[in-house]
């Protein structure tokens, strides 16, 4: 039911915030801690393009931002700054990718007990998601 209410929450708000008017390109798709490289506190590589696809140009800070706080959001400003429409749909940006990564999980695979702690990961996440600190 949890998830429900957050699938509905996230739909509602980002049609609400007219993301399908946001910029659009190919996001890597993955960036978590394991897949960024960093060499004395600045970012120096990014690694495993598998899930590279077309999306919300926000997306990718969105889902950085679950490993490493709001640092590479903030990198990523200094860079390519996002709007302030795009910073206001962060939260849920990431709360979408885990809801599109239960499903994945609920197609996909088998209900194992990797399944069913990796389901319980996305309630967390959904859960605890906090406001980005820009």
């Amino acid at each position: 039911h949890s998830v429900v209410r957050h699938l509905e929450g996230v739909r509602d708000r980002l049609c609400a915030a007219g993301v399908s008017h946001l910029p659009v390109t190919v996001v890597h798709g993955d960036l978590i801690a394991q897949n960024l490289l960093f060499l004395d506190g600045t970012l120096s590589g990014v690694l495993d393009f598998d899930s590279a696809h077309l999306d919300l140009r926000a997306v990718d800070v969105a889902c950085a931002r679950r490993s490493r706080g709001d640092e590479v959001a903030r990198g990523y400003q200094e860079v390519d700054p996002l709007s302030d429409e795009e910073l206001a749909c962060l939260d849920d940006l990431w709360r979408a990718s885990v809801l599109r990564y239960a499903l994945h999980l609920l197609e996909n695979e088998s209900i194992t007990s990797e399944a069913v702690s990796e389901l319980e990961w996305c309630v967390a996440q959904l859960e605890r998601t906090q406001p980005f600190q820009g």
